[in-house]
């Protein structure tokens, strides 16, 4: 509603979600995790936040500017269990979609009839994003790409440049953004076209090393 901000710690020392208020501009509630990576996503009043190496998305309910937890989706065992490991994530029209980074795969979670089904990528993923008619992008990690997903489909490909990580896209204007870590760039893509039409460069100086970094847009 514009209120509130939800924000992961997911690094150093312990995993938490925190609620920010915009208004009173102060964090206004924290709560603990078991881990914590970089997937959170507001769908109305509904909050998910990836797991990481839980492999489950905690879920919450914002009531009367309050967090409160519910049942957390559980996509496989915690590791050393599964070797999972929880990344980005969305939400569209009852779908969840999240990638889990060290099995290579892209998860649907129905939330209504809580039923889970697993595609197989061909690398190392990081980020997904849904479009308006339910494509799912999906950004590898390991391999200067991005893919289109409708449910297990792959509908395209394009290349990016050297590890892409976050996606962004303008509904209006058709077109994604994918931020490059390794390369301090970000692949603008024609998703009309299904190609990339541009690469900008965000480097702070000419030489700047890799990792100095571009990684979320």
């Amino acid at each position: 509603d514009g209120r509130y901000l939800a924000i992961t710690h997911s690094g150093q020392s312990r995993a938490e979600v925190m609620l920010f208020d915009i208004k009173q501009r102060k964090i206004v509630q924290s709560e603990r995790l078991k881990d914590a990576w970089l997937g959170i996503e507001f769908s109305g009043n509904s909050l998910y936040v990836s797991g990481g190496n839980q492999n489950c998305v905690y879920t919450f309910k914002l009531r009367n500017g309050k967090l409160v937890a519910r049942d957390s989706i559980i996509l496989e065992e915690p590791l050393p269990k599964y070797k999972g490991s929880v990344a980005g994530l969305d939400v569209h029209n009852g779908v969840l979609a999240a990638v889990m980074r060290n099995d290579s795969s892209l998860r649907y979670y129905d939330l209504k009839s809580k039923r889970q089904e697993r595609v197989q990528l061909g690398g190392m993923p990081y980020f997904c994003k849904y479009l308006a008619d339910g494509t799912v992008l999906v950004s590898l990690w390991s391999s200067k790409k991005i893919l289109a997903f409708k449910r297990s489909n792959l509908l395209f490909e394009i290349p990016t440049g050297d590890h892409p990580t976050e996606i962004e896209v303008d509904r209006k204007s058709r077109r994604a953004y994918v931020a490059n870590a390794n390369e301090n760039s970000v692949t603008v893509i024609d998703l009309r076209a299904g190609k990339a039409i541009a690469t900008v460069n965000t480097a702070i100086y000419p030489d700047s090393p890799e990792g100095s970094t571009t990684n979320s847009v």
